[in-house]
């Protein structure tokens, strides 16, 4: 349904290139990254100067462009079948992330990845901030691509209200033609949101980095290509690499 004062949509995508337009106003590229037919599904709600949408897709993707001006958005995993990456920062399953729309982002996920995204005015979310005390938005979130790691409780929380609102077997959407239905679903919303920005901090950072993987990546494609004749076996490309097959696989 499409009404002038809200928008909830349902779709299905069946290649990436689908799947980057199907977000109203987002101008990003969408590149498969693993091979096999693609299967998206995307469930969009736009009301009172928000934007909420659920994407699922069963092939590991990377997206990237630019869209709303003057916004910020948080992401929030709800299941995925590996770490996601934004930029060079590791995303898991008990952490949010989060960019402002004059960044370019570069957002790439795993096979079986399905994750919602709220999008609000930044100077709604620095409003709400300096008149709760919080001193303002940049202080609570750097101006960076942001990968954080809020109370497990509040996570949960704000899974549970975006997951249901964005459910048309839970929510029927023709609700939303009532300003009244509206002002309680964004002052639900938002307040969820707010709840987990407060108890998020950084991720510890002890895990090798992005930079070490790659490197490990880049080495081991040398090695092989260099003895393409007798390629070596994984045993000895490790031994050579001096880490562990756990560590060779998961940087790959």
């Amino acid at each position: 349904a499409n009404f002038s004062d809200f928008i909830f949509e349902k779709k299905a995508t069946l290649n990436s290139d689908d799947h980057a337009k199907s977000m109203f106003g987002w101008n990003q590229l969408c590149d498969q990254l693993t091979p096999g037919s693609f299967r998206g599904n995307v469930v969009e709600m736009w009301f009172k100067g928000i934007q909420i949408f659920r994407a699922t897709a069963n092939r590991s993707v990377c997206q990237s462009g630019l869209f709303w001006k003057g916004y910020r958005v948080i992401g929030i995993p709800v299941e995925m079948s590996g770490s996601a990456l934004l930029s060079k920062q590791k995303i898991g399953l008990n952490n949010i992330f989060t960019f402002h729309s004059e960044q370019d982002f570069s957002l790439t996920t795993p096979e079986e990845f399905d994750g919602i995204a709220v999008v609000i005015p930044e100077a709604a979310l620095e409003h709400l901030m300096v008149s709760d005390g919080m001193h303002g938005i940049h202080r609570l979130i750097p101006d960076t691509l942001n990968v954080l790691q809020p109370c497990p409780d509040k996570l949960s929380e704000l899974r549970k209200c975006l997951t249901s609102v964005l459910d048309p077997s839970n929510f029927q959407p023709e609700l939303l033609r009532y300003p009244q239905v509206q002002q309680s679903m964004h002052e639900s919303i938002i307040g969820h949101v707010m709840e987990t920005l407060r108890s998020a901090h950084s991720p510890p950072t002890s895990s090798p980095s992005f930079k070490t993987h790659s490197y490990l990546v880049n080495e081991a494609i040398s090695i092989t290509l260099a003895n393409a004749s007798e390629p070596p076996t994984i045993e000895a490309l490790c031994c050579q690499l001096k880490v562990s097959q756990r560590m060779l696989h998961y940087s790959f």
